[in-house]
């Protein structure tokens, strides 16, 4: 049952200076030697105190590395035997030291990790973030988000979202982002990569760019992402159109690479960019008319959390009269007016109507027959789930096929704001001013549905 060690001589390696982890490496090691079926014992070491080889033990057996025999206590025999744990360890990664040093890294990856996302939220929830002496422990979730594109500085040691900081926060998170990511280069297979990739395709990849871009940034924004891939020259302040602007720039570059990677740090997909055909198709497409006027389908008695959006609406620039929403008197039914009639006459093919899913909704009649006439005469349709009504209870005309939004702390505004200027037509808010309006958005629609 009992293998025995002479002394000191099998830990060769170690003296009174060793750390606990060298110790147990060493140990470790040793009785990986010994046939697995015995325990070690008398594997004394002189320059131990038993108090520390106790420690020692006591750690070893928290790692579930090795089992113990039996102890006589006020002794140092502690007859051990490595377990499969501690095997695995010694013939993955040649031993303890090895080992811990992979799992302090992974803690404070993970570490890093719960500091960005803090730092994320506090930013989304505050509008900034000012850093100081009493912050030095977010200084490298700063640098990471910084690298990452997801934080900028707007002066000295303040940081505010960029617009795919936004993008990350409400949609899951820093970690589910990363997440994302890593699943995107594991299973992206591109077919094509700059040697084989044709004029067509060339264009066509240009054209996507500009396109992404013209959805997410602003003029500025594009401006300083075009300059951190080395284009300074015909950029501007001010554009009328953000997608012909980047294609006059792009078009100039012959860095096929360089295209590519803009389109992977974009998220573009390139595995299918498209031929000659497909591309003289997609910049031929007539552009969607432009909607005219935005109808908010909802509940009476959901009207509270309606004001606030109606209240977005203003904030944005949308003006009362391209506004239907019965709740006001300056935006519904006029006296003498028949309600089902105004109804019909409102929503159109270009009009956006925004219906707001909850318990209330689906015990209205007239909300339902909204619903039933956005779906007949409008494709220009959003669905927004109002608390706690969930994805699952959704009924009717809505479209399951389309992304549903949840007025909760993830509630995708900002997407939503772009959306809807860019469908009517709006000049986009400053980043400064929009962020400020934002926090405040949020934190009405917080209180008004008592989130926590």
């Amino acid at each position: 049952m009992y293998t025995y060690i002479d002394e000191d001589n099998s830990f060769d390696g170690i003296n009174e200076q060793s750390t606990n982890d060298e110790i147990i490496d060493a140990i470790l090691k040793r009785l990986y030697k010994s046939c697995e079926t015995e325990y070690v014992s008398d594997w004394k070491i002189s320059f131990l105190s038993d108090k520390r080889i106790k420690n020692i033990v006591e750690d070893m057996l928290a790692a579930k590395i090795v089992e113990i025999a039996d102890i006589v206590y006020g002794t140092s025999n502690y007859p051990l035997k490595i377990i499969q744990n501690g095997k695995k360890i010694i013939e993955e990664n040649g031993g303890w030291l090895n080992y811990s040093a992979i799992e302090k890294r992974k803690i404070q990856a993970n570490l890093l990790i719960q500091t960005c996302e803090r730092i994320l939220y506090e930013i989304y929830d505050n509008g900034y973030i000012a850093l100081s002496i009493d912050t030095e422990d977010l200084f490298k979730g700063i640098d990471r988000l910084f690298a990452e594109g997801l934080i900028y500085e707007s002066q000295k040691a303040v940081y505010r979202l960029t617009a795919e900081g936004f993008r990350v926060v409400e949609t899951g998170g820093f970690q589910n982002w990363l997440y994302i990511g890593k699943k995107q280069e594991i299973f992206a297979t591109p077919k094509i990569d700059n040697k084989n990739m044709n004029a067509a395709q060339r264009l066509n990849l240009i054209n996507q760019i500009a396109l992404k871009l013209q959805a997410d940034y602003n003029t500025k924004n594009i401006n300083a992402f075009l300059t951190s891939y080395g284009f300074k020259e015909g950029l501007q302040g001010s554009v009328s159109s953000k997608r012909t602007y980047v294609n006059d720039i792009l078009i100039k570059s012959n860095e096929g690479l360089l295209l590519l990677k803009m389109a992977k740090d974009l998220g573009i997909d390139i595995s299918n960019i498209s031929d000659s055909t497909e591309t003289e198709q997609l910049n031929t497409k007539q552009t969607p008319m432009k909607a005219s006027k935005i109808f908010l389908s909802h509940a009476s008695d959901d009207s509270k959390i309606v004001d606030v959006f109606l209240e977005f609406l203003e904030t944005i620039g949308v003006s009362d009269e391209r506004i239907f929403y019965s709740s006001k008197s300056w935006t519904g039914v006029g006296i003498g007016e028949d309600f089902l009639d105004r109804i019909k006459s409102e929503i159109n093919e270009d009009t956006i109507v925004i219906t707001f899913l909850s318990e209330n909704f689906y015990k209205s009649i007239v909300s339902i027959c909204e619903m039933g006439a956005a779906w007949v005469k409008t494709e220009k349709t959003q669905a927004i789930l109002i608390p706690p009504f969930d994805y699952s209870k959704m009924e009717g005309a809505i479209k399951k096929t389309k992304i549903v939004l949840k007025m909760d702390r993830t509630f995708r505004i900002t997407e939503l704001k772009e959306y809807i200027e860019k469908e009517m037509g709006l000049s986009p808010m400053s980043n400064t001013k929009w962020e400020h309006k934002r926090t405040k958005l949020l934190n009405e629609i917080a209180r008004v549905l008592k989130l926590e």
